[in-house]
């Protein structure tokens, strides 16, 4: 017998264990996988019945500009080919037709346009009114309608505002105003609240510096860079249980009587203990590649350069399993061991940040209070391979998660060669 005999041996019986299993794989993917599956429906958009909408455009030009009808530009609008996917437009020129249609279930929408509308829209104190009448049953349809008339009348109403303005300034100046004045103030009106509506379309206002959206350059999409770093952390959370797990088969044999037996072979006591701490670092080892794979393949996680994800990956074996074997070494039974390890694991992921990842803002005393854990930690060198940062950035981090575990390790190795000569 040997220390790899001793290795393969326990590695081998926790495999066996649905538990550990359980918390090795199945918890951590279902964690991440649901969410995935919810921001992966949105992703892929919603599918909104398309609204049927009749427009009764009874609109009349103004005399002094008998080419323009506001009524005209108002139809156009909802009938956008950018809107066909919600609304299906059709003309009418019969108010009372077009509500009894709406009462009879053959449309959802009218859209109902005055003849004063163009005028009032060059009168001071003109007056004009679009009636949207609908199903009042229905909510979503009547409001996109009711949305895209808002928004023109808004754009007309900030165009005349914006020549207004115009006239009186240039009027200030001893300058002369003309029509052609006027209509160019109202395009660049115009040209502006288009451009704004087009960002605003995409989540984005232009008057807001953004900064650089790295990690959703990274991920390729919003969803994978929110799901990305929820996979990195039930990755820690769960590995830190599954090395508690691994840990307490030295208590079980204890309690068994084999442990006392595999000391009186030929091996030394601190070889069979080096066994069994290296039977639990491997099982976090092929948890931690396993759990990237997964991540990987099922979700499409961009981990990061393989360097630095090697780095995180091996500081987090030896984190988890030196935690599990450091506190394994003060319980005296398994039962105590499950109990206490439970809460400790529990309690330490919560403050290493673990259940917080896909929190925007954190305050600064908590990511602070991360640093107190291991946890915190091998999250902090995760996240820095995921929105790929330098190596030393990832790097670091995982470096003092090793070395906390070694330290663990020690500790633990302290204790249980005294409790077992």
């Amino acid at each position: 017998m040997n220390i790899l005999t001793i290795t393969f041996k326990d590695l081998a019986d926790s495999l066996r264990k649905p538990l550990v299993l359980a918390f090795m794989l199945v918890l951590p993917l279902l964690q991440a996988g649901l969410p995935y599956l919810a921001f992966n429906g949105l992703a892929g958009g919603l599918d909104v019945q398309i609204t049927r909408v009749l427009v009764v455009d009874l609109d009349q030009p103004n005399p002094a500009y008998p080419e323009f009808r506001a009524g005209e530009l108002l139809t156009a609008m909802l009938a956008d080919e950018q809107l066909a996917n919600l609304l299906e437009v059709t003309l009418s020129d019969d108010a009372y037709a077009a509500r009894r249609m709406v009462e009879a279930g053959q449309a959802d929408v009218a859209v109902i346009i005055p003849p004063e509308l163009t005028a009032s829209l060059f009168e001071p104190e003109g007056r004009a009114a679009v009636s949207i009448y609908h199903d009042p049953t229905l909510t979503l349809g009547p409001g996109i309608v009711r949305d895209v008339v808002v928004n023109f009348l808004d754009g007309f109403a900030g165009a005349l505002i914006a020549a207004d303005l115009t006239t009186l300034q240039l009027e200030a100046l001893g300058q002369q105003v003309t029509d052609r004045t006027r209509q160019e103030a109202m395009q660049r009106y115009g040209t502006w609240a288009q451009s704004v509506g087009e960002s605003l379309s995409r989540g984005v206002h232009p008057a807001i510096d953004y900064g650089d959206p790295v990690e959703v350059h990274q991920t390729g999409s919003l969803m994978k860079a929110i799901v990305g770093p929820m996979m990195a952390g039930m990755l820690v959370f769960f590995a830190f249980f599954v090395g508690a797990f691994a840990a307490q088969s030295l208590l079980r044999e204890d309690e068994q009587g084999t442990l006392k037996r595999l000391f009186r072979t030929p091996l030394s006591r601190g070889r069979i203990l080096t066994g069994k701490f290296l039977a639990v670092v491997i099982l976090l080892l092929l948890q931690t590649v396993l759990l990237l794979g997964f991540g990987s393949l099922l979700f499409g996680i961009h981990w990061g350069a393989a360097l630095p994800v090697a780095v995180n990956g091996l500081g987090l074996a030896l984190s988890a399993a030196g935690f599990g074997i450091m506190l394994i070494s003060f319980m005296r039974t398994s039962r105590q061991a499950f109990l206490v390890m439970g809460g400790a694991v529990i309690l330490t992921g919560m403050a290493g940040g673990t259940m917080t990842t896909t929190f925007a803002s954190l305050p600064a005393a908590f990511r602070l209070l991360n640093l107190f854990t291991p946890q915190g930690w091998v999250l902090r060198g995760f996240e820095a391979a995921l929105q790929g940062r330098a190596l030393l950035e990832a790097a670091v981090p995982a470096l003092v998660a090793a070395a906390t575990g070694l330290a663990f390790l020690l500790v633990g190795w302290h204790n249980l060669n005294r409790r077992y000569s």
